[in-house]
């Protein structure tokens, strides 16, 4: 897993993923892997995109049911994390 979590960084770190249908179909890939906390990762910088806006209702509700389903499958030190990912997160939108 520290293996997995190791390369994931570098592909981050290495190039920088622009549209949110990157991020969904990088989060719908690593849910059926079942790494179901870096899939919410993603898709909440899905949601955070600017171009999410433009996303459909069903769409929409799609990601954050995909969100909501990652989650729950997250035990509590992984919850935790991603806790602290989606703070920062919202804490970089309110300075915008």
């Amino acid at each position: 897993m520290i293996h997995h979590n190791l390369m994931l960084e570098i592909i981050i770190s290495e190039s920088k993923i622009i549209f949110s249908d990157e991020y969904l179909e990088l989060a719908d890939g690593l849910y059926e892997l079942g790494e179901y906390q870096d899939a919410a990762v993603f898709y909440s910088k899905c949601l955070s995109q600017a171009t999410f806006e433009d996303e459909s209702d069903e769409a929409r509700l799609d990601i954050l049911a995909a969100l909501k389903s990652s989650i729950e499958h997250l035990e509590p030190q992984e919850f935790l994390e991603y806790a602290l990912f989606a703070a920062k997160v919202a804490h970089s939108h309110d300075e915008d």
